[in-house]
């Protein structure tokens, strides 16, 4: 029993360093991408006592002081108030920013240890935390973790861990814990729905288990708990449900939710990247591992075949689950309310490294030759772990070089900076992906005003406040460059200049690092 636990812990425990040192390392790079900030400026400002800005003006006060619901239609404040110790502690930057990400990321590795521990024993759970510690995906993803709001990763494996032991020990807290959970998954972002559906589904099909009524009573409290900040958003509002209306049929990125064939093949290329590692161009370079899919891929249907097999009857259920909450969910992601992104596949990266480690593990339960069944397995494991250790390597030193580029760039802190140095010059943001980013780096002595409105043209509300703006000689407007621009107004920016009779002067360029223009800074006097 020692032995077991020492391996045990030491196989954890690499995993975890593995993780970390990879995952902390230049923990700074890339630059604050804008839907980071995004979340962490409500946390700075319940912090630092000053006035949170609400999104739709939906929130709670306690006395004189509002806390807010949600950061978007589709997602909730979570990563907000997890950040409000860390910010505490570390103080406001991007840096301790991310260690929340990460640490919550290793808190998903830890869970996903014990979760494949209890399907298929603790050989099988060192291989997957160890293939999942080094996968690029999950490092980098975890890394930049409130832009893909990675913590629905631990909501769901917590989730599903607390139901599993339910189901083993009938003991109303973990059912209640479990669904507490999947309903504050749901909170951070609405799309976890695909993961209760997936659970539910599971369960009513491999699962006997009888639900009585008061433990479904209180499983359906905890998961409305959970759920709160979508469910008290929309009784104040409806903000989901008018943007779920909007965007039922076709969403503002123009997926067809209808075309569900074409929406499939190309979730099959975002799983693909999803599983290579090759979606961090942005770092500096694509360097992935093309190998690694064609594991999950062939693991997963050899394990599917094996289940038939008399050796493996004990293990059909477990592997029909991981096999069938992959499944669920990539079909689920056909209908989006957004678009058709890789990084909504984060949360199925566990799911893969359990079924190749799985697939290891029982590979020797069905061959006559158990030895050279599981040095093959071995071989197979050692082909995904490997490259993906050499793909961060590489990720790494191209993003030491470059620093990130485009939206990613660390031109975002330069031009924090920048501004800064302005002193008590009024700012306008005349695009997206400024203001959020630029109060967080200067800790809310910067706050930009943002005119640009979010839709393809200018709008009235645009010309209003631009040329209201305009009156005073002192205002500063900071633009996007090239094709960084998200919402062009420098044409309309140029005919109200004109119109007032004034000039326009571009007074600094903030750059990549290359010396690619990222961000343009104007006065118009």
């Amino acid at each position: 029993m020692r032995r077991r636990l020492t391996l045990e812990s030491v196989a954890l425990s690499a995993a975890l360093v593995l993780f970390l040192v990879l995952s902390l390392y230049q923990i700074d790079l890339p630059g604050l991408y804008y839907d980071e900030a995004a979340d962490a400026v409500p946390a700075m400002q319940m912090l630092q006592g000053q006035p949170v800005e609400l999104f739709r003006g939906s929130g709670f006060w306690l006395g004189d002081r509002a806390f807010p619901l949600m950061v978007m239609d589709y997602v909730g404040s979570v990563n907000s108030y997890l950040l409000v110790p860390f910010f505490a502690l570390f103080g406001v930057s991007a840096a301790s920013m991310r260690l929340m990400t990460v640490l919550a990321s290793a808190v998903g590795l830890v869970l996903t240890y014990f979760l494949a521990r209890s399907l298929f024993g603790r050989k099988a759970a060192a291989l997957a935390a160890l293939l999942l510690a080094v996968h690029p995906s999950f490092i980098f993803w975890s890394r930049q973790g409130i832009y893909v709001t990675s913590i629905m990763l631990p909501l769901a494996l917590g989730g599903l861990l607390f139901l599993r032991r339910w189901q083993v020990s009938s003991r109303a807290v973990y059912l209640i814990a479990g669904l507490l959970l999947l309903g504050l998954g749901m909170s951070a972002k609405l799309l976890f729905i695909w993961v209760v559906v997936a659970s539910l589904v599971l369960y009513l099909v491999l699962s006997r288990k009888p639900l009585a009524i008061p433990q479904g009573l209180a499983g359906a409290v905890a998961l409305g708990i959970g759920a709160a900040m979508p469910l008290v958003f929309n009784l104040d509002g409806q903000g989901t449900l008018n943007m779920l209306s909007r965007n039922l049929v076709r969403t503002e990125q123009g997926v067809n939710n209808f075309d569900i064939l074409p929406n499939l093949a190309t979730r099959a290329g975002d799983l693909k990247v999803l599983m290579d590692g090759g979606f961090f161009w942005f770092l500096g370079g694509i360097f992935s591992s093309s190998i690694y899919p064609w594991l999950g891929l062939g693991a997963a249907a050899a394990l599917l075949l094996m289940s038939i097999l008399p050796q493996l009857a004990a293990y059909r259920k477990k592997i029909a689950f991981l096999a069938g909450f992959v499944v669920l969910v990539f079909v689920q992601s056909a209908v989006t309310i957004s678009g058709l992104w890789p990084t909504h596949f984060f949360i199925l990266l566990p799911f893969a490294a359990m079924l190749l480690a799985a697939f290891v593990r029982l590979l020797p339960r069905v061959l006559p030759w158990r030895r050279a069944a599981w040095t093959l397995g071995m071989l197979l494991w050692a082909a995904a772990f490997f490259p993906s250790i050499w793909s961060d390597v590489q990720y790494h030193g191209a993003l030491a070089q470059t620093g990130g580029w485009m939206a990613h760039s660390d031109g975002i802190y330069r031009l924090a900076s920048a501004l800064e140095r302005r002193g008590d010059a009024q700012l306008l943001a005349m695009d997206w992906g400024i203001k959020s980013s630029v109060q967080l780096l200067t800790q809310g002595r910067v706050n930009p005003q943002e005119v640009f409105q979010y839709q393809p043209q200018p709008d009235q509300t645009f010309f209003d406040l631009t040329y209201k703006a305009m009156q005073d000689p002192k205002r500063v407007y900071v633009f996007r460059a090239g094709e960084l621009t998200v919402f062009p107004r420098m044409d309309a920016f140029e005919l109200l200049v004109k119109r007032l009779g004034k000039s326009s002067s571009l007074v600094e360029t903030v750059t990549q690092r290359d010396g690619r223009p990222l961000y343009l800074i104007y006065i118009a006097q």
